[in-house]
Order: C-alpha cells, then structure tokens, then sequence
C-alpha cells in the first residue's frame, strides 16, 4: 500500500471522531467558563464578607489577616530556635535528620515550615490517646496518659501518672508513644465522670 493510500484509511478512522473532539472540547471550554466564573462570584462574596465582618469588628481585613500570618511565622520559629519547645529529635522527625536550625531555615519557606510543624502535631494528636504509655523525649520518664490539654497559648500538652502514681503533665511534642496501651484506664474514666454525672 502506498502511502496516499495508508493516509486516506487513516483519515476515514480519524475523521468520525475529530467532530466528537471538537464537542468536547467546547464543553470543556464551556464548563471552564462556567467554573471561572462561579469562583470569581465565590471569591469576591467570600472577599467582601470577610471584609465587611473585619470592619464591623474594627479591624482592617488586610492587618487582620498579616497580624495573624506573623503570629503563625513568630510561633514557628519560636519552636524551630528553642530546644525547649522542639528538641532536636522532634525536629528531625519533622524537617529530615541531622538538619540544623540553619539548614531548616534556609531549606523552608515561612509556609512550608509552619505547614510540617502543623501537620506533625496533628499527627502527634491524633495519634496519641488516653491510656497510651508515652516516653518523654527530654528526660526518658515514661507515664500513662489520662488527659490532654491545651493550654491558654495554644500549647498542647498530655497529662498522666506513672506505676509509682507520681504525676506528670508534659507539652505533646516532648512525648512519643511507647507501644504499650492501657484501655483500661480510659475505662476507669469514663465510668468516674458517667458516676459525676449521674
């Protein structure tokens, strides 16, 4: 078969479906349209609301919003510089091994740092439970948590006994979970505050 001939049996597979390209590609472009134009109304009625409410509260929207992402940069910082906030186990789990605060600095953007940070505690919470054994980072002491906190800073924190009974209440990034789990106390509790109760 020449080749005139291998272009024409091409072109009589291919020409049924280029007018079915051609409609789809205008839904597309039609449901594009549609959507650009749904989020721009969503964003400029989000924007004024937003604005509205922050001028009702006597703030600046814009201040509002650049107070708050300087909060969030101050406090991410706060836990990259201390040790007593973030030793440096836990800042290994979260930004890589051997990384110094130097390096953490210049390898992460004010978002991406506050962004892992954020997403290490929220592990960290929603891993840690009550009746969990936790090992303290710092000083080794181990204890079973019967409660977590949160502090009037926003600091999160666990408190528990050990087998002497002596009582510990710690921040949560300064605990890791042994392994070892007591449902039992998480019981224990729950039937005390159900007895408050009733």
């Amino acid at each position: 078969m020449n080749k005139a001939k291998e272009i024409s049996a091409l072109w009589k597979q291919i020409k049924p479906q280029i007018g079915e390209l051609a409609r789809l590609c205008h839904e597309v472009e039609s449901h594009y349209e549609v959507t650009a134009d749904a989020y721009q109304r969503g964003y400029e009625n989000g924007f004024t609301a937003g604005h509205l409410k922050a001028k009702k509260l006597g703030q600046s929207f814009y201040e509002d919003g650049y107070q708050r992402g300087l909060n969030d940069a101050w406090e991410a910082a706060r836990k990259i510089c201390t040790n007593w906030v973030l030793p440096d186990s836990v800042l290994s789990e979260i930004f890589g091994m051997n990384k110094t605060i130097d390096d953490i600095m210049k390898e992460n953007t004010a978002s991406e740092a506050i962004e892992k940070i954020r997403q290490y505690e929220q592990e960290k919470e929603e891993q840690i439970q009550v009746g969990d054994e936790v090992e303290n980072t710092q000083t080794g002491a181990r204890f079973i948590v019967t409660h977590m906190w949160v502090n009037n800073h926003g600091e999160k924190g666990v408190s528990g006994f050990n087998h002497e009974c002596s009582a510990f209440s710690t921040a949560l990034d300064l605990v890791r979970k042994t392994g070892r789990h007591f449902p039992e106390i998480a019981d224990v509790l729950e039937k005390m505050r159900g007895e408050q109760d009733g």
